[in-house]
């Protein structure tokens, strides 16, 4: 929050959402604590994940006004209740409108063009509604009040309603927004940019990211071992991710963007052996917004000297301007070990 308050412009508003019991006195005096001036208005919801871009999204009504769209149920088996739905329109002084279909907001992406939506998304409401991949895409534009596309390959993915997962994934990661990052028309020519994941660039930093310490501090196996391992990790999880994030790339230059590709480093979570540790970095979960007439990206550096220049210069290529959010590399680590990051807490409507 202090980071936020630092680095966006006074006009932006923040809100906060806690969930029902907790100590709302304690917690407005800490957010004054931290947002000075800046006034963040407090109210509570039910909720049945702390990363807020998943249940809600900002949309337009058919007026053109700001509303909060929430999705029809976050997975049946946690579904909120509508009176917690209705509660967060005193919080956040917008309406809060119920979507027809299942999603997850950080499997959609979106700029002022249009939105993007994950494969597997497709799949989950063709499985629990038998909604066909066109009805689907309609319905979202419906109550986004813009443009919808697919990333993926929504005929590969699968979604298993009995054991409520999917079991085929149409996409290199289980949320777009881990991969790919829309920052808008950028530049006197108003290019449509858009940042992807691109595991090669990490790759050819992995020699100076495993000569840091904080990968490889939390590892079972003494460090020369500990750095092969992890640079195996990242070589196989490079080449499972590679195939699908070549077809992001080609469907993106395909609806008008230039595509910047943004170091990368993953491992196959369900094999990480070191399991408090987080040693995975994705460079696209930033917020894009504008300062003035400025494109900016506020991003979470990761305290790794090498990956973090990479990352600003190629943000700075994309034509944006890069915005430190916090100089602690430890909170994007700790976000992306719960597989999160900065837009999942937080996002700019």
């Amino acid at each position: 929050m202090r980071g936020l308050c630092r680095a966006i412009e006074p006009g932006v508003a923040l809100g906060v959402l806690a969930e029902p019991g907790a100590d709302l006195r304690h917690l407005r005096r800490l957010v004054r604590a931290v947002a000075g001036r800046r006034r963040v208005p407090i109210g509570t919801a039910a909720a049945a994940t702390v990363y807020a871009r998943d249940p809600a999204l900002p949309a337009r009504d058919r007026r053109g006004r700001p509303a909060l769209l929430v999705p029809r149920g976050f997975r049946p088996e946690r579904a909120m209740p509508l009176r917690a739905l209705a509660a967060r329109r005193g919080a956040l002084g917008v309406p809060v409108r119920r979507s027809l279909l299942y999603w997850e907001g950080g499997n959609i992406v979106h700029d002022a063009a249009r939105c993007l939506v994950g494969a597997d998304t497709i799949a989950e409401n063709r499985a629990r509604l038998g909604l066909p991949h066109a009805e689907t895409l309609a319905i979202l534009r419906a109550e986004l009040g813009r443009d919808v596309r697919v990333l993926g390959e929504p005929a590969r993915a699968r979604l298993d309603p009995d054991a409520e997962r999917v079991v085929r994934s149409g996409q290199a990661a289980y949320h777009l927004d881990l991969d790919v990052a829309l920052l808008g028309r950028v530049g006197p020519d108003g290019q449509l940019v858009a940042l992807l994941a691109d595991p090669a660039l990490g790759l050819a930093l992995l020699p100076r990211v495993l000569a840091h310490p904080r990968l490889l501090a939390a590892h079972f196996a003494p460090r020369r071992d500990a750095r092969r391992l992890l640079a195996a990790a990242y070589r196989r999880e490079a080449v499972r991710r590679m195939p699908s994030l070549r077809t992001y790339r080609r469907q993106l230059v395909a609806l008008g963007y230039r595509v910047v590709g943004v170091p990368d480093l993953r491992t196959d979570t369900r094999t990480n052996l070191q399991g408090i540790a987080n040693v995975n970095v994705t460079c696209c979960n930033v917020l894009p917004a504008r300062r003035g007439r400025i494109p900016v990206v506020y991003y979470l550096p990761w305290g790794i000297p090498a990956l973090d220049r990479a990352a600003v210069a190629r943000y700075r290529e994309a034509g944006v301007a890069p915005r430190a959010v916090s100089d602690d590399g430890e909170l994007a680590h700790e976000l992306m070990r719960l597989h999160a990051g900065l837009r999942c807490l937080t996002g700019l409507g």
